[in-house]
């Protein structure tokens, strides 16, 4: 239930932001909705139960990776497609946006799980997950500068 709430809450957020003029705006309202999934009770506590149970039931953890991680990837993957169609860009430059949302998904993700699943929720509030989406929108956007 927590997967499929927070794929819609993310399906939602990338479907509203489609007429946004500036695409650096857009990845940094898409990754304030990734940041604030991680963040979010449900999800903290998703985590540990699949931490602590993925030993002896090794297939919760790939459902979960499937469900979140790998579903994340590929509605990411779909909005640099759509950039890059839409900027005249050749995709054989960055052939590959499956790779580049996984590079994407880590920089704006990776410090809240990672803080998160230690319980240290915490330490974020809104200006400083504002500051990390910003901070990880932009060094995604000097390492794929052709999506800028």
């Amino acid at each position: 239930m927590v997967l499929e709430a927070d794929d819609e809450n993310l399906t939602n957020v990338i479907s509203l932001t489609e007429g946004s003029k500036h695409f650096e705006e857009r990845l940094e309202i898409i990754g304030l909705a990734l940041i604030n999934e991680i963040l979010s009770p449900a999800t903290g506590f998703l985590c540990r139960l699949i931490a602590s149970e993925s030993f002896d039931q090794p297939k919760i953890g790939a459902i979960y990776f499937q469900g979140w991680y790998t579903r994340r990837t590929e509605l990411i993957s779909q909005v640099l497609s759509l950039r890059l169609s839409g900027t005249g860009q050749s995709e054989r430059r960055y052939h590959d946006t499956i790779q580049a949302a996984k590079h994407y998904v880590a920089l704006t993700t990776h410090l809240p799980q990672m803080t998160a699943s230690v319980g240290m929720r915490d330490i974020w509030n809104s200006g400083s997950v504002q500051a990390h989406a910003k901070c990880a929108v932009e060094c995604f956007l000097q390492a794929y500068p052709g999506f800028a």
